[in-house]
């Protein structure tokens, strides 16, 4: 990726300084002294635009008459009157009272504008209490919910796109969900642009799907083909129908893509043990990719299973012991992670936890989610993609027994690279647990950076009890 995305990361991270991260990591063993810096950094960056800003910003930069640099306010023209809001990036802003009766009426006036049918009715009808909490939210939202937001402000395919990747810190518009396409599609032609045409579209397909029989065979590659197909081909509401028709066997399913790339990556962190013929042997049979040849090489233990695997991935993680029944079995395992919000003020002899290492150990990939993956039983999402690239990357620098600044940036290229072929956004900061991970490269022993944060991030928690 040669677009200055990694540059864009690297300054994001050095605003925080690396001179903490390289001072930590010459004292590695006194880590515990400085983890409340890195903590509090992390849960202060989980998103770093918040919803309710990312939104005020959008309205600012797309719908005001410009700022005024005397009165630090930007101005709306409406029908029957200028509203003024204050600049939303002054430090002593405050999201949750400042201009929200103004914003809410800005926000109802774009709405009516474009999503009002001939009738007069409005075709997107937003409660002024969930406008309200969109506006004031220091979080995100649910994927949904933010797609009626950006029809109701009438984003276009850049904004919404921007909104996916930078606010929510997940994928662009996913290929593999016949709405989101249509949703993409009305937001790239101004003409289409609107949750009416967004709504009768997808009643369109709809009812012609369900007079159609699947035919087309499943795609292999397909992320990449439709990327490229609505992009470059669909122009025309009977052009996207056939798209859509023609490739509803790859709808709702699990990416190809992304299964294989985490196979093998599978692969080769849990062959780390093996001899260097044997590895060459692994490597010269990895092209199948799929279950049945992982299973095969465990049984014949050239690769781990996934709770060995999980052990030795995870060992910083404090254990719990369970007992649950699943497929008519009753499972007793410390490697299952059950976590919950210790605030709550449950009992449990369960590890108990507040949100910091909730939010980043729930991105973990724990036994019973490693053989899930790999049965195909759930979809590879990006954080099993991100973690375990991370961690075989780590092996790698392990197994090459020296480290240079120069890994940094190999390592923030072959991810992106990874996470682009599977159809997802690249890292990014705003994600807490890939920013832990992207603070954790900068040391020279990367993984054991990770997982002193994490460990310490549980002893420093408030009540912390450890496990049974």
């Amino acid at each position: 990726m040669k677009d200055g995305y990694t540059h864009f990361m690297t300054e994001k991270i050095n605003d925080w300084g690396l001179d903490k991260i390289y001072e930590m990591e010459d004292d590695i063993y006194g880590l515990e002294e400085r983890v409340p810096e890195i903590i509090d950094y992390l849960k202060d960056i989980h998103f770093s635009m918040p919803l309710g800003l990312a939104l005020r910003r959008y309205i600012c930069e797309r719908y005001s008459e410009g700022f005024d640099e005397e009165k630090q306010c930007y101005s709306f023209a409406l029908p029957e009157k200028v509203i003024l809001t204050r600049n939303y990036i002054r430090e002593d802003y405050d999201i949750e009272t400042d201009d929200i009766a103004e914003y809410i009426e800005i926000f109802n006036y774009i709405n009516a504008r474009y999503n009002t049918d001939a009738s007069g009715r409005l075709t997107l009808d937003i409660p002024k209490a969930e406008i309200r909490r969109q506006l004031r939210s220091t979080s995100g939202c649910i994927r949904k919910k933010l797609f009626d937001l950006s029809f109701a402000l009438h984003m276009d395919s850049v904004y919404t796109a921007k909104f996916l990747t930078d606010v929510l810190a997940e994928q662009t518009y996913n290929y593999r969900d016949p709405k989101e396409i249509i949703a993409l599609f009305c937001q790239s032609y101004e003409e289409y642009n609107s949750y009416q045409k967004y709504e009768e579209l997808c009643q369109l397909f709809d009812a012609r799907s369900a007079s159609t029989p699947v035919s087309e065979p499943e795609r292999e590659n397909y992320t990449s083909f439709a990327e490229s197909t609505v992009a470059q081909e669909i122009r025309t509401e009977e052009a996207l129908m056939e798209f859509l028709l023609a490739n509803r066997s790859n709808f709702y399913r699990y990416s190809h893509t992304a299964y294989n790339e985490f196979v093998s990556l599978y692969i080769k962190a849990s062959s780390s043990q093996l001899s260097s013929e044997k590895k060459s042997e692994l490597k010269s049979g990895s092209a199948e990719d799929h279950f049945s040849f992982v299973k095969e090489q465990i049984k014949n233990g050239n690769l781990m299973n996934p709770e060995q695997l999980a052990r030795k991935m995870l060992a910083c993680i404090p254990r719990a012991t369970t007992k649950r029944i699943k497929d008519d079995r009753k499972i007793v395992s410390d490697d299952f992670i059950n976590i919950y919000n210790g605030e709550g003020g449950q009992n449990s002899k369960k590890v108990k936890t507040t949100e910091l290492p909730k939010r980043i150990t729930m991105n973990l990939p724990v036994s019973d989610r490693l053989w899930d993956l790999m049965r195909r039983d759930k979809p590879v999402e990006r954080k099993d993609l991100v973690f375990m690239k991370f961690y075989v990357f780590s092996l790698y620098l392990q197994e090459k027994d020296e480290y240079s600044a120069e890994d940094y940036f190999v390592f923030l290229d072959e991810c992106n690279d990874l996470l682009v072929r599977c159809g997802m956004s690249r890292l990014y900061p705003g994600n807490r647990f890939e920013n832990l991970i992207m603070l954790s490269l900068l040391a020279s022993i990367p993984f054991e950076m990770f997982e002193n944060i994490i460990e310490y991030s549980f002893m420093n928690e408030p009540g912390y009890e450890g496990a049974e």
